[in-house]
């Protein structure tokens, strides 16, 4: 069962998308609603996330946005509850 209270911690294994963040980018936002959510950050090639973010409650929403221009390797991220020892 979740419960409100828990914290997703969101962590980075890797990351290399374009550099230019009018073309490739990630936004992580506190909650699950991109659009009135806060925002914890937008990312891209030279904007790299830090290893950990973590929410304010057990939701956490991550948006990709791309475009067809040039492609990099990508990015890999993980998630847990936050306390869990993976």
């Amino acid at each position: 069962m979740q419960n409100p209270k828990d914290q997703i911690q969101l962590r980075v294994i890797d990351f290399a998308i374009q550099t230019n963040a009018d073309s490739d980018y990630v936004e992580v936002y506190d909650g699950k609603d991109a659009e009135n959510d806060r925002i914890l950050g937008t990312f891209y090639g030279n904007q790299v996330p830090p290893s950990k973010l973590e929410s304010s409650s057990n939701w956490m929403t991550v948006v990709f946005h791309s475009d067809s221009s040039f492609s990099e390797k990508g990015f890999n991220f993980s998630y847990q509850r936050k306390g869990m020892i993976i």
